[in-house]
């Protein structure tokens, strides 16, 4: 499956702490999209997502 994403897709090394996160990161359910974001951010991606709770990422259209 990741072979058919051909030079569209890349994996990036998980580098950040998961000790700091974003003041809208309240509740431990939203811990794992707020370390994504900032992981995204570090390295100069986009999160891109379902989900439109998570500020500055980017929602795949319906």
């Amino acid at each position: 499956m990741l072979a058919s994403l051909g030079q569209t897709h890349s994996f990036i090394p998980d580098d950040q702490r998961g000790a700091e996160l974003p003041v809208w990161c309240k509740v431990a359910a939203r811990t794992t999209d707020a370390h994504l974001l900032a992981l995204a951010s570090a390295h100069d991606a986009k999160l891109v997502t379902l989900d439109k709770g998570i500020p500055d990422a980017f929602v795949v259209p319906n």
